[in-house]
């Protein structure tokens, strides 16, 4: 029986294994021998039906403004083995309506984290022998999400500023102040935009009125309502209670929240401690993959800091998820955690992929079955 691990890839990684194809990696570059042996041990992982690296809309989002960004996602896609991730705010959203039940009906949470669920495609199934792809050009996206993504990292900058400035700043009063900021956000955001919605119906701007009514908080609110109001809520009450549910502090446990509030307050520890240079514009997509996707995958190689921010206490007790972390740090056990994956294919396996893929099936670096 097949039984994939998942592996979640971060951007780096997918980048350099593309350079290593594609033999646009410098031979003297720092890694090089370790993204080779990486590239193998993951094509060989995939061909032997060992594992999955699915791609995400965080991928997607990196990969537009990447200058090869077609070619990028392809291959990322032959390692994701007709698989991806479902959205990430799709994925959030699944575990806060787990929590919204446990709120109405007062009962503990209860959370199903199988990775299969938040997977499109199949993940225990052989990979066909062809690849089917729609080519997207995304040209025309890309200098969107740049602007996005730097708007992003400038709106950070005061708040790391302040993390600086305030001697009341520690990791403490940050994960409080993240924690609490569940509700208070999600209603300071619905607020906002169902006044954007309200001003462009009154003054007729069509466009004001859709990116307000259409928004994220005005949607999540809009179906919460619902939800209360079937439960035999009047329209008042029930929008009371959607308040009243986003403020409920069992939220703070809600994995993706946690998770979240914990990396942020590790991050303002760091900067508090002397860090001059602040975070890269890329750590708020660093910490949303990890807040995403930890607790249901088997492992994900991503940035160093966040990586050992990981193993530091409080994170390394105070957090519970499923994934093995890895980073360029831990290079050699990422590469000892592929060569068991393939030593843990059967000759069976290897003799029908071999059939079916060709000699890039083929065990190499002396790994065996266990069969054998």
């Amino acid at each position: 029986m097949i039984d994939k691990k998942v592996i979640y890839l971060d951007q780096l990684a997918i980048s350099q294994i593309f350079k290593i194809k594609t033999g646009t990696y410098p031979t003297d570059a720092p890694h090089h021998a370790f993204w080779t042996e990486a590239a193998e041990l993951l094509e060989q992982c995939v061909l032997l039906q060992q594992l999955l690296c699915p791609a995400s809309d965080i991928h997607r989002d990196e990969s537009m403004v990447f200058a090869r960004g077609g070619e990028l996602s392809l291959a990322h896609e032959m390692l994701g083995g007709d698989t991806s991730f479902h959205a990430s705010s799709e994925i959030e959203g699944d575990q806060v309506w787990a929590y919204l039940r446990a709120f109405a009906s007062d009962t503990e949470p209860v959370l199903d984290l199988s990775v299969d669920n938040i997977l499109h495609g199949r993940r225990s199934e052989w990979l066909p022998r062809l690849h089917v792809t729609a080519a997207m050009d995304w040209t025309s996206f890309a200098k969107g999400v740049r602007e996005q993504r730097d708007l992003s990292a400038d709106n950070m900058a005061p708040l790391y500023e302040h993390w600086r400035a305030d001697p009341k700043t520690s990791f403490k009063s940050v994960l409080k102040t993240e924690l609490e900021s569940f509700g208070s956000s999600r209603a300071s955001a619905y607020s906002h935009f169902a006044k954007i919605a309200r001003q462009g119906l009154e003054s007729g701007d069509t466009n004001a009125f859709m990116n307000g009514a259409l928004s994220g908080p005005v949607h999540e609110f809009r179906e919460f309502r619902e939800y209360f109001r079937e439960s035999g809520l009047e329209a008042d009450d029930s929008e009371r209670q959607v308040v009243t549910f986003w403020l409920w502090p069992g939220n703070w446990t809600i994995p993706h929240h946690r998770i979240q509030a914990f990396l942020f307050a590790a991050m303002a520890r760091k900067i508090v401690a002397g860090q001059r240079k602040n975070p890269t514009r890329g750590a708020p997509n660093d910490i949303r993959a990890i807040a995403t996707y930890a607790p249901y995958v088997d492992a994900m190689f991503v940035d160093s800091e966040f990586a050992s921010f990981l193993q530091e206490a409080p994170l390394k007790d105070g957090l519970k998820y499923r994934a093995r972390i890895f980073s360029i740090r831990t290079r050699d056990a990422f590469l000892d955690y592929l060569r068991e994956l393939v030593r843990g294919a059967t000759m069976d396996t290897e003799l029908i992929a071999v059939a079916l893929y060709g000699d890039g099936a083929r065990r190499t670096y002396g790994t065996q079955p266990t069969d054998e």
